[in-house]
């Protein structure tokens, strides 16, 4: 499919701004069409005359500011990538963005960062190019947590939790761990390596910071339209990704890449729950399909959607901001061969794990999931043996 070009959308009060956006950008008009608008009025207007793949805002603005313009952009336009820039670094700017923005970038802005930033927007239309499921993804928001896990994590940091203990919480909820992740892998935070480990995104971030964007996260939790597909167990499927979260970290030989295997498992399943929150009638459908006809509910998503939700959480994450090959392995954990990356390690570990974990479920019908073609290319068979032992030991362990 060749994919049309991109356009993207610049907001700022001041003339001048927005002029050395456009020279800082000039090399990137041939790569994508960029409107420049003053002032929130402005880039609402723009946005109602014509489609945009993404928009940029400042923070601070008057009579709109950032955060109010992107809140609005979510609402009615729901299919476009959210980045705001902010030169304060004060908490309440970074927390009223936070929900809205799938991107949050210092000001002023590497210019490096700024232009990887543009071009992995518009790169997930090459994952998901439909645009009603991208509607479907970005107008998602805030994923739907567990209850009890919120109101554990609630009573935890009432009591001054540190931050393994919250890092332990935390990791029962892919949406969460992916939002914490979110945040703190903003090119905001300015970290030179992204950062894959739960427990360390608490401790960048801080218990403070942590306390205000959970209880952020109950607000906008308990407003969730429409509700889930009739019967979506959500509480089954945290407990597999769980799992397969444990079970990925414990093939991984590589120390090195523990945490991004344990993150990767983690989220591995996370378009799912974006699938049965945003388009339920459509994935109670899937879902029958695949019990009726006994087949893995990717490929009766596939059948209803045009795609899986595989990509649909490939989608999410890398709009989030997620570390690619987090994405890479998301995207393809059923479909290994289809990968791109040249790091196999994170995605091998996950396909393995999810098909092995779902291997030990006594409600699965019998058949493999493994993607032998795969295997057998990246010389992984012969371990097969030692990989069934070590899930079938951690997948009966009690969580921590």
């Amino acid at each position: 499919m060749t994919l049309p070009a991109g356009r993207i959308l610049f907001v700022d009060d001041e003339e001048d701004v927005l002029e050395a956006l456009e020279d800082l950008l000039r090399p990137e008009r041939y790569q994508f069409e960029m409107v420049f608008a003053k002032g929130a009025e402005a880039a609402l207007a723009a946005l109602a005359r014509m489609p945009f793949d993404a928009i940029v805002s400042d923070m601070r603005m008057p009579v709109m500011d950032g955060a109010e313009l992107l809140t609005r952009c979510k609402t009615e336009f729901p299919s476009t990538a959210r980045i705001i820039l902010t030169g304060h670094a004060d908490k309440d700017s970074i927390l009223r963005a936070v929900p809205v923005a799938h991107q949050i970038l210092d000001k002023p802005c590497d210019p490096a960062i700024l232009r990887k930033t543009l071009r992995s927007a518009l790169a997930v239309r090459e994952v998901l190019y439909d645009d009603r499921i991208r509607r479907a993804v970005m107008g998602a928001g805030v994923l739907p947590p567990v209850p009890r896990l919120y109101l554990a994590l609630t009573g935890a940091l009432r009591n001054d939790a540190g931050a393994p203990e919250l890092a332990s919480i935390l990791e029962r909820d892919p949406s969460m761990c992916a939002k914490v992740l979110q945040v703190v892998n903003s090119a905001y935070f300015g970290l030179p390596h992204p950062i894959v480990s739960v427990s360390r995104a608490v401790a960048h971030l801080g218990i403070e910071m942590m306390r205000a964007l959970v209880l952020m996260a109950e607000v906008f939790g308990s407003d969730q339209a429409p509700g889930p597909a009739e019967g979506f167990p959500l509480k089954a499927l945290q407990q597999h990704s769980l799992t397969v979260a444990r079970v990925s970290k414990a093939l991984i030989q590589d120390s090195k890449l523990a945490d991004e295997a344990l993150m990767s498992g983690t989220v591995h399943d996370i378009g799912k729950v974006v699938l049965a929150y945003a388009l339920p009638n459509d994935f109670r459908r899937a879902t029958r399909i695949a019990s009726e006809q006994g087949r893995p509910i990717h490929e009766a998503e596939r059948e209803v959607f045009g795609m899986s939700h595989a990509e649909v959480g490939a989608y999410l994450l890398l709009v989030w901001g997620m570390p690619l090959s987090i994405v890479d392995a998301v995207a393809h954990h059923h479909t290994p061969n289809a990968a791109r990356g040249e790091s196999l390690e994170i995605l091998t570990a996950i396909h393995v794990a999810d098909a092995l974990v779902h291997e030990l479920d006594p409600a699965e019908r019998p058949g493999s999931r493994l993607q032998m073609e795969y295997l057998v290319r990246v010389g992984a068979v012969s371990r097969l043996p030692e990989w069934r032992a070590i899930t079938a030991r951690v997948a009966t362990l009690p969580a921590s």
